[in-house]
């Protein structure tokens, strides 16, 4: 019987060229865009899921507040990684990270300026947290000693070639380091996307890394099987004010550190100095609805084709019915001449999808492969999908078309479309609407990004290249003339040197009215700039004046500028009474 349906339904195809490619290929550019689509949502959805024991591993984040001032923060204190190994025997593993900036690295002629959040200082741990895959080395002792440091496959291709980089030193910034492992390369779907892992060095006995007060490194624990996080997280949760409690308590300050789940991270944080940006699960909710109405326009189209040819099929239907078909091998052969056309489609959409994935990473930014939906669970999707697609899709036509009398197909008397008139004006209209909402969502989503391209952000933006020199640059008064080597080139018309840029981070320091005490201290964003920066960002002043590097009364450190909301944050009511105030 299935080998004879099998037989009709080929039959049919080549017998209606026309309508079959109609057919099949409307179902299957909406399927294409649907597996884009499941590509996308299936990546976000498994971020930091493939560590070992991923359900174990959390990040510490803070809240630090001082005054009514409030920073949320990724970072956590050096000193937390000390005292969490030292004394909680529930955590298995922690260590702390921190990148770096935008920096060079050198290894004999090749130089590269590497984005910072691809160059990591971690402790030796790491390799005992993260699911990290050497290539080359050994994971217990790569980050052992200090100036030591493992690349990703990447990175190691792309300095040494074909020479073999253990042993070998490059030089990050204004340091050595001798490579020690080589590592598989960061997979898309992380927060953690490195390209160069250096060990923590020895560092001076500072406030950087002997304090509870620094915010300076990311720390991640590893607890152990069985271990209640959020009992946890309430025995670390005021761990500051355990050691330095009356220090805090002088300074107007608290501390609260809580625990994020490393496979929430990328969806459901938002804290300042991430090191990346996150995601967003809006976007994931956006996009789903958007595959799904995509998908239900094609089943429609499928259906009005399907009716629409009701007359034609009318007789083959009465035919079948007098020489003694029931109607429920008519609904299974439908049904099957549906699911037959929909795995059709889904092979045909499949050869799109590996047309178009090229083309949608470079426009999309990420590095997608068709063999990402040939995971388990995907393929348990795209089978779900062709399932749907087919019975959705051909339920209709299949209880249609059994439905038809042998004896009014016979005398001629259907109308063609009789029955199935009402039904597709409501899929016409449904099509129609459903388009209409996705043109209008786009329309809104551009207008949007060109306001977001557009808006005003108080500061001059264009035409601004900004560039980060190594540390050693920067010292004492060098930036004076690296900054006028700068300005004898015919194409800059200006420079400018600050701490930060607007948009990225910035310090968060106490500051509090000279004409009162420092327990009315607030928490203020702040950055360090030189006497041109208001002028080369073009900020305009509702009140008082710029810097003048003229008056003795403006050097560094003497005066400062605030925003609006910097002055009710420091209790007064207007620009003018705060130009009074110090």
């Amino acid at each position: 019987m299935f080998k004879n349906y099998f037989k009709v339904n080929i039959r049919n195809l080549l017998r209606h060229k026309g309508y079959s490619l109609i057919n099949i290929a409307g179902l299957a550019i909406g399927m294409a865009t649907c597996l884009l689509i499941l590509l996308y949502v299936s990546n976000e959805l498994s971020f930091d899921n493939y560590h070992p024991d991923s359900d174990r591993i959390y990040r510490i984040a803070t809240i630090r507040q001082l005054g009514v001032g409030k920073d949320v923060s990724a970072y956590c204190s050096p000193l937390m990684t000390l005292t969490l190994r030292e004394s909680f025997p529930q955590v298995e593993h922690v260590a702390r990270m921190r990148n770096m900036d935008f920096t060079p690295v050198r290894y004999r002629e090749n130089v590269f300026f590497e984005d910072g959040h691809r160059l990591m200082n971690a402790d030796p741990e790491i390799f005992n947290i993260f699911g990290v895959t050497f290539i080359k080395g050994n994971p217990e002792t790569a980050l052992n000693r200090p100036y030591t440091a493992v690349l990703t496959k990447y990175m190691a291709d792309k300095y040494f070639d074909d020479e073999d980089p253990i042993g070998k030193t490059i030089q990050v910034d204004t340091s050595d380091y001798e490579i020690t492992g080589i590592v598989k390369n960061s997979p898309s779907n992380t927060h953690v996307k490195f390209g160069i892992i250096m060990s923590r060095n020895p560092v001076p006995d500072n406030h950087f890394s002997n304090s509870w007060r620094a915010n300076v490194f990311y720390t991640y624990v590893k607890l152990r099987a069985g271990t209640d996080p959020k009992d946890f997280e309430e025995q670390i949760k005021f761990l500051a004010h355990q050691h330095i409690g009356e220090e805090l308590e002088q300074r107007n300050l608290a501390f609260t550190y809580f625990l994020q789940p490393i496979k929430d991270i990328h969806l459901h944080s938002k804290l300042k100095f991430e090191i990346e940006p996150p995601g967003n699960l809006t976007y994931i909710y956006i996009f789903s609805a958007i595959g799904v109405l995509i998908l239900l326009i094609a089943c429609m189209n499928f259906v009005n084709l399907a009716t629409a040819r009701s007359a034609n099929r009318s007789c083959e239907v009465g035919m079948r019915k007098v020489i003694g078909a029931y109607g429920r091998q008519i609904i299974w052969q439908f049904l099957g001449e549906s699911l037959f056309m929909s795995v059709l489609a889904m092979l045909i959409a499949l050869m799109l999808v590996e047309i178009s994935i090229p083309f949608f990473n470079e426009l999309s930014g990420t590095q997608y492969s068709i063999y990402q939906l040939f995971q388990p669970q995907l393929l348990a999707g795209l089978l779900g999908v062709v399932l749907f697609v087919g019975i959705v899709a051909g339920s209709y036509p299949a209880f249609f078309l059994s439905a038809f009398k042998p004896v009014t197909v016979l005398k001629s008397t259907l109308s063609s479309g009789s029955r199935g008139g009402m039904m597709r004006k409501v899929l016409v209209v449904g099509q129609f609407a459903i388009s209409i909402t996705l043109i209008i969502g786009t329309i809104t989503v551009f207008q949007q990004l060109e306001f977001m391209k557009n808006k005003n952000l108080g500061f001059d933006k264009e035409q601004k290249l900004v560039i980060r020199f190594p540390s050693a640059v920067y010292l004492g008064d060098k930036y004076e003339m690296v900054k006028q080597e700068f300005q004898k080139h015919a194409a800059v018309t200006g420079a400018t040197s600050t701490s930060s840029i607007p948009g990225r981070w910035l310090n968060f320091w106490r500051l509090w009215p000279s004409d009162k005490g420092e327990e009315y201290a607030t928490g203020v964003n702040c950055i360090q700039v030189d006497y041109d920066f208001m002028s080369e960002f073009n900020i305009e002043m509702i009140a008082g004046r710029t810097f003048d590097k003229n008056l003795a009364s403006d050097a560094p450190g003497m005066v400062n500028i605030i925003n609006e909301s910097a002055i009710g944050a420091f209790g007064w009511s207007s620009a003018e009474e705060a130009l009074t105030k110090g």
